[in-house]
């Protein structure tokens, strides 16, 4: 079968480039075009006694007259480092480029996501985070990717975020999560799925969020001190909430102290606090706001 005219002007081209160094070739196989040579270097495993058995490379470019120019300068690219000794076969745990057709099959997918998850788990969030608020999202991702057989980021991401609500916390954190995932693989973010992210706020109540009212507050702690699984600890943060505007999270690794410096006992009123190894106290300015 005769080869299409834009692949033998391309292979005319390479031979060009090469100054007519034999023993490489640009071939159509099936949907891939690549580049074949005996002197290619011995893949990573390979015995030396196979160093003259020739290789094939895949390029990233699909085949076709529109694209032949990028898959003339990818070939040129490989000749030239291979010349140099500079060229190694690539990682096969590695990320596909963005531009290879094949970087947003599943497979991939899995695998960055396992890649994101050992970066973030115990550097950034807790494995109990990561399961409820990342690897659902992302696991949609993938869900998306194996339902929609695409190459474009900018159609799977779309397909990925409509399965959310537009304008709800849910469609940011699914934005958001994707978006780490592609920063992890080194892929361009489309730009014109930004404005899927929405607006979590057009979602809000108007009214915004109502505090508690003074009585809500006393009554919360007199259930706090009747409860049999409660005790004056828990009375006490609830004190730090309440007159600091401390957020609960906030309370890990405080100690309440008198300012003397003895540590106060639960229940009692609050004079300073002072956090775990600092010595830095709240004035009763403070205290009094």
């Amino acid at each position: 079968m005769a080869s299409p005219p834009w692949l033998r002007n391309l292979s005319q081209a390479f031979k060009a480039h090469r100054l007519g160094r034999p023993g490489w070739y640009v071939e159509l196989n099936r949907d891939r075009l690549r580049v074949v040579s005996a002197e290619l270097p011995l893949r990573p495993g390979e015995p030396p006694d196979q160093a003259h058995k020739r290789r094939a490379v895949s390029l990233s470019a699909p085949p076709g007259p529109a694209t032949a120019a990028q898959a003339l300068s990818d070939a040129c690219t490989l000749f030239d480092a291979v010349m140099a000794g500079t060229w190694q076969w690539p990682d096969p745990a590695a990320a596909p480029s963005g531009d290879d057709p094949s970087h947003l099959q599943p497979d991939h997918l899995n695998r960055l996501t396992e890649q994101l998850r050992v970066c973030l788990v115990g550097e950034r969030m807790t494995t109990r985070t990561w399961e409820r608020t990342w690897a659902p999202f992302l696991q949609r991702l993938v869900a998306s990717a194996a339902d929609h057989h695409t190459g474009d980021d900018a159609t799977l991401l779309a397909e990925y975020l409509r399965r959310w609500e537009a304008n709800t916390r849910s469609r940011q954190m699914a934005y958001d999560r994707a978006r780490s995932l592609w920063r992890e693989a080194a892929w361009s973010w489309p730009g014109e799925v930004a404005q899927l992210r929405g607006n979590g706020k057009a979602a809000a109540d108007p009214e915004g969020v109502r505090a508690f009212s003074d009585q809500e507050i006393q009554l919360l702690r007199e259930r706090i001190e009747k409860s049999a699984r409660l005790g004056p600890s828990d009375s006490l943060a609830w004190d730090c909430l309440v007159a600091f505007g401390l957020r609960p999270q906030e309370l890990v690794g405080l100690e309440i102290r008198w300012p003397w410096g003895r540590p106060c006992s639960g229940g009692h009123p609050l004079k300073t606090l002072q956090q775990r190894r600092h010595t830095a106290a709240a004035g009763a300015g403070r205290a009094a706001g």
